[in-house]
C-alpha cells in the first residue's frame, strides 16, 4: 500500500475539560513506521488533518465505530 492509496475519514474523540465529549473529523493521509524517540522500538504512525491539540491528545481516533489509533499532539 502506498501513501497515494491512503485517504480515509476518521473521528478524534476527546473529553476536553472533562465533562463534554468533542468529536473532530479528519482524513488520514499518511501511514508509516517510525522509530520511537527513546528506544529502538518501531511503531506505526499516521498523519491526519484533524485538529489534534493538548485537549484531545491521547484520545481515540475512530473509523467505522472502531478504535483505529490513539491521537498524539506534537509540537
Amino acid at each position: 500500500m502506498t501513501n497515494q492509496q491512503i485517504h480515509f475519514s476518521n473521528n478524534s474523540i476527546d473529553y476536553h475539560g472533562g465533562d463534554n465529549i468533542s468529536i473532530t473529523k479528519g482524513v488520514v493521509s499518511r501511514v508509516e513506521v517510525t522509530k520511537y524517540a527513546h528506544s529502538n522500538v518501531k511503531l506505526m504512525t499516521t498523519q491526519t488533518d484533524a485538529a489534534i491539540n493538548s485537549g484531545n491528545s491521547g484520545g481515540p481516533s475512530l473509523m467505522h465505530s472502531k478504535v483505529m489509533l490513539l491521537d498524539k499532539f506534537e509540537t
